[in-house]
C-alpha cells in the first residue's frame, strides 16, 4: 500500500486519486488509506498531517464520514485509534476538528452534510 511507504507524500495521493485508486477500499482486515496514513512511522507529525489532508481533500463529505468511522476487523480501530497510538498530535487534532464539522447533528439528528 502506498500510504506504508516513507516516500509517501501529498502529490502521491493526489496521482493516486486521479488515476481512480479508491481512497476508503480497504484491506482484508479493514484497514483503509487512512489508517496506514496515521501508522506510518517512517513520517514526521507534519508530513503525516499534510499527507492525511491531501487523501482528505480528494473525498467528498459522505465518503470522509464513512473512512473516518471505518474500523479494522480485528481490533475494531478507526483511524482516529491508530493516529492516538502512533502520538500523532497534529493528525490527532485535525481529525478530530474534522469529525467534528462532519458531524454537526441538526435538530433532527441527521449529519448536517
Amino acid at each position: 500500500m502506498a500510504c506504508e511507504s516513507p516516500f509517501v507524500c501529498p502529490e502521491t495521493i493526489q496521482c493516486l486519486l486521479r488515476h481512480g485508486v479508491d481512497p476508503t477500499g480497504p484491506n482484508l482486515d479493514g484497514r483503509t488509506p487512512l489508517h496506514a496514513l496515521c501508522e506510518n512511522r517512517e513520517l514526521s507529525n507534519q508530513q503525516t498531517l499534510e499527507v492525511v489532508q491531501a487523501l482528505m481533500a480528494g473525498l467528498p463529505a459522505r465518503e470522509q464520514c464513512v473512512i473516518l468511522k471505518s474500523r479494522t476487523r480485528q481490533s475494531r480501530s478507526t483511524p482516529l485509534d491508530f493516529a492516538r497510538r502512533e502520538g500523532q498530535f497534529l493528525v490527532i487534532r485535525w481529525l478530530e476538528e474534522l469529525e467534528a464539522q462532519l458531524f454537526k447533528t441538526s435538530g433532527t439528528g441527521l449529519l448536517g452534510l
